[in-house]
């Protein structure tokens, strides 16, 4: 399978998971229908940064695209809890 499909495929899986996760442990909140609709638009900024990290690490300096979604992931996780709190809590909280 092409490595940006297998990216994405894993993406879609980890933002449910992802939802229920923050909702009950990061952020003790009730998941509820409203949320679960935008939490994903929340994610679209991670999204791009991950798929942006792993295209040119695995493109430009020819990284193994396993190295590159890891390395990707990291640098995303701070920008993903800032941005996560938006649907989830109602402020970032900054």
């Amino acid at each position: 399978m092409p490595y940006l499909i297998a990216h994405t495929i894993a993406f879609a899986l980890c933002i449910v998971i992802s939802f229920f996760l923050n909702c009950a442990f990061t952020f003790r909140v009730a998941p509820t229908w409203w949320r679960f609709i935008r939490f994903p638009l929340s994610t679209l900024t991670t999204f791009t940064v991950m798929t942006l990290g792993v295209s040119v690490l695995v493109e430009g300096v020819g990284a193994d695209p396993n190295v590159a979604s890891l390395v990707s992931a990291l640098a995303a996780v701070p920008l993903s809890y800032v941005i996560s709190r938006l649907p989830l809590v109602g402020h970032l909280g900054l």
